[in-house]
């Protein structure tokens, strides 16, 4: 109810500028500023953006997306132009991260805030163009993850090529792109849904082999939301088989904690923990494998009583049998 207020507030303070010259030359200034070398008149270019019509917003995530929607309700630019804009822009920073930031020389905490409203508002548009800029964002979670899922056909191969080639961070939340594929309102989205999940059941049956452990624990939490029974017994057998032991570092509980993102996160929270899961993974990495102490795992057994669980992984994560 009060984001509806905010919305109908800022619509009318846009009533007496629909289709003005000014207004749309405006806008198109702040797309040259898109173009610029550094990130923050870039970021200052999309916040003037979501500003328009609306000199008293906030940088809010709720702002920000009504100011998007009040940049197209202007009548000053179309949502086409406006998204194909926003999606260029996010390639840009996508691109920008690569070869500026990295776990040793991370990004500010401004920019941490101006790309995590900048990956909201690309998902919010829901263009199927977005889909390399968001896969190169994929290991934010949740949020941009839920986006890619979206776009069925177009988005699959660009996920299965990150599982292929991406980061250990990367292809932990690929795999989770993948879980969200597998839910019916993403599986419609598919010309041939059946042969989709097929597809997909395929390669987080293979991610129960992945070398990282956080990559195996997400494809089994995709594989449970199939419901197959084919899929229980292979469970079972990769908790006997590759979890005899798992890392025993004082950062793991931080990375199972920022592995599990929310669709709902906002963009800020994601991109913030997309920066802590690529910490702990380096972290992780960097350890002999003899340094670490390690938890055993026990296997499945068979009991009588319905609430026989594996003992938990990860942090607080289970995973539970019951007898049927």
């Amino acid at each position: 109810m009060k984001r509806n207020i905010v919305f109908l507030a800022l619509a009318a303070a846009l009533a007496g500028q629909k289709n003005s010259p000014t207004l749309a030359s405006h806008i198109r200034d702040q797309f040259l500023h898109f173009q610029a070398s550094d990130w923050l008149p870039r970021s200052e270019a999309f916040y003037e953006l979501t500003r328009t019509g609306c000199p008293a917003c906030t940088h809010s995530h709720y702002a920000v997306l009504d100011g998007i929607e009040n940049a197209v309700d202007s009548g000053a630019i179309g949502r086409d132009e406006l998204a194909k804009n926003l999606i260029d822009l996010l390639g840009t920073e996508s691109a920008f991260r690569r070869s500026h930031f990295s776990v040793e020389h991370p990004a500010p905490e401004g920019y941490f805030d101006y790309v995590g409203d900048l990956a909201m508002s690309v998902v919010h548009m829901r263009d199927q163009r977005s889909v390399n800029a968001l896969i190169g964002f994929i290991d934010t979670g949740g949020m941009v993850g839920s986006g890619i899922a979206r776009f069925g056909d177009a988005a699959l191969p660009k996920v299965l090529e990150v599982i292929a080639k991406g980061s250990a961070v990367q292809v932990t939340s690929a795999y989770d792109v993948l879980g969200f594929m597998m839910e019916p309102a993403n599986l419609r989205n598919f010309s041939n849904p059946a042969s989709a999940r097929m597809a997909i059941k395929g390669q987080l049956v293979r991610g129960l082999s992945e070398s990282d452990p956080f990559a195996r624990v997400t494809a089994i939490r995709g594989l449970a939301k199939i419901g197959d029974a084919d899929v229980v017994p292979l469970i079972q057998k990769a908790l006997q088989d590759r979890f005899a032991e798992l890392p025993g570092s004082r950062c793991r509980p931080a990375c199972a904690r920022s592995n599990r993102g929310s669709r709902g996160d906002s963009g800020r929270k994601a991109v913030r923990s997309s920066a802590s899961r690529m910490q702990c993974h380096a972290r992780l990495s960097a350890e002999p494998r003899n340094s670490r102490p390690g938890r055993k795992i026990m296997p499945f057994t068979k009991s009588k009583t319905p609430s026989t669980a594996i003992p938990t992984m990860r942090n607080g994560s289970r995973i539970t049998q019951t007898s049927g």
